[in-house]
């Protein structure tokens, strides 16, 4: 099974998203030189809506009884949940129990 491999960036002090294309070495040279960036990679999976989950969103799930939320962070080669108390679950992610609700860069959950 193939993963796409893309990857977005939240350009810091413009506090918004940049498409980059990676078939275009040209847009990577732009972000080097001329922005202050945090490079979010797409997971290869998509959460319960269908929404492509990229490392460093904020997901929603239901756990134990409670909804949770948790960042998707990228640990040991793989991608992982990492909970509210620091701990990295280094378990597979499972999208179909997975909502994305925002991100730790706009700081807004949906």
């Amino acid at each position: 099974m193939e993963r796409e491999i893309k990857f977005k960036a939240w350009l810091v002090n413009e506090k918004e998203w940049y498409d980059v294309d990676m078939t275009d070495s040209s847009n990577i040279g732009v972000l080097n030189v001329n922005f202050d960036y945090k490079l979010c990679q797409y997971t290869g999976l998509k959460d319960k809506n269908e929404k492509e989950i990229y490392e460093f969103d904020i997901v929603k799930l239901y756990y134990k009884g409670v909804y949770r939320f948790c960042e998707i962070v990228f640990s040991d080669g793989m991608f992982c949940l990492k909970w509210d108390d620091g701990y990295i679950n280094k378990y597979p992610l499972y999208p179909q129990n997975l909502e994305v609700v925002g991100n730790i860069f706009e700081k807004t959950i949906k």
